[in-house]
C-alpha cells in the first residue's frame, strides 16, 4: 500500500507573525519618512529681518540657497569667502536661480541696510539677514556655527568675532545638500547642486 504524504500542519500563529512583521515594516518606513522630512526642514528659520521685511526660509522656496554666517567688521574671513563665492557664481553659466543669504553674527552693530548692501556688493541676488540675539543663538546651534566675541581694548571696534566659516548649500525645496568647508571646492559644489537637484 502506498504511503500517503500529509501536508505539513499550518501554524495558526504564522498569520499573526506575518501581520506583525508587516505592521513593524510600515511603522519603520513611516518613521523613516517622518525623520527625513524633519531633517530636511530642521534648517528652516523664521523671523529674519531683511530689507524686504521679515522673512522665513520658505520665502526663498523655488531658489537654490547659499547660507553664510558672518559680520560687517570681519577683517578677512568674510570678505574672502564672499569673494570666492562671487567668483564661483560668476563662472556658472546661469546663477539666476541662486540666492545668497548672509546672516549677521553681530546684530548689535550690523545695520540691516549696511549688511544687505555689503552682501550685494559681492553678489546681486543677496539678502542680508539679522535675527534677534536669542533667535540667532538657536539658529547657530541648528547649523553648528561656532562664534565668540574677542575683546579688543585698544580698538575703536571694542571687539571682534571669531567664527567658523562654512557655506551651506540648499536645494530649491530647502533641503540641505552640502556643507562646504573647503572653499577651493565651492564652484564644483555649486555645479553639483544645480545639476543634481
Amino acid at each position: 500500500m502506498a504511503e500517503t504524504i500529509k501536508p505539513p500542519k499550518s501554524n495558526p500563529n504564522s498569520g499573526i507573525f506575518r501581520a506583525l512583521g508587516i505592521l513593524l515594516s510600515i511603522a519603520f518606513l513611516g518613521a523613516l519618512a517622518y525623520w527625513s522630512v524633519q531633517k530636511s526642514h530642521s534648517y528652516d528659520f523664521k523671523g529674519a529681518k531683511s530689507m524686504q521685511g521679515v522673512v522665513d526660509m520658505a520665502n526663498f522656496e523655488g531658489k537654490y540657497k547659499i547660507v553664510y554666517f558672518g559680520f560687517l567688521s570681519c577683517p578677512d574671513v568674510c570678505p574672502t569667502t564672499l569673494q570666492l563665492l562671487a567668483d564661483a557664481l560668476e563662472n556658472l553659466q546661469d546663477s539666476s536661480e541662486i540666492v545668497l543669504l548672509f546672516v549677521s553674527l553681530d546684530p548689535k552693530r550690523d545695520s540691516l541696510s549696511a549688511i544687505d548692501s555689503y552682501a550685494k556688493h559681492f553678489y546681486a541676488r543677496s539678502y542680508g539677514l539679522i535675527f534677534e540675539e536669542e533667535d540667532l543663538e538657536a539658529i547657530k546651534k541648528t547649523y553648528g556655527v561656532h562664534s565668540r566675541k574677542i575683546e579688543q581694548k585698544d580698538s575703536a571696534l571694542e571687539y571682534t568675532i571669531e567664527h567658523s566659516s562654512v557655506v551651506y548649500l540648499f536645494d530649491k525645496k530647502g533641503r540641505l545638500i552640502e556643507e562646504v568647508r573647503n572653499l577651493a571646492e565651492i564652484e564644483n559644489s555649486l555645479k553639483n547642486l544645480i545639476s543634481r537637484h
